[in-house]
């Protein structure tokens, strides 16, 4: 997926998903409340272009 300066809530929820972090581990590193990822998610409220990058810029997760 490109990652673009804009981004609807449901291609943040799916680069997130496919990254392997969860709400709550994004949140932890964005320092952001978990609720606020689930607005960004659920498009109650706009994705920020430094979150979008900031996701763009995470490895993908090992997975165990």
């Amino acid at each position: 997926m490109a990652y673009s300066p804009t981004m609807s809530a449901k291609e943040f929820k799916k680069l997130r998903a496919e990254k392997g972090y969860s709400q709550t581990e994004l949140a932890s590193f964005l320092r952001v409340d978990v609720r606020t990822i689930s607005r960004w998610e659920n498009g109650k409220r706009k994705v920020p272009h430094i979150a979008i990058l900031a996701l763009g810029g995470l490895k993908q997760k090992r997975k165990k």
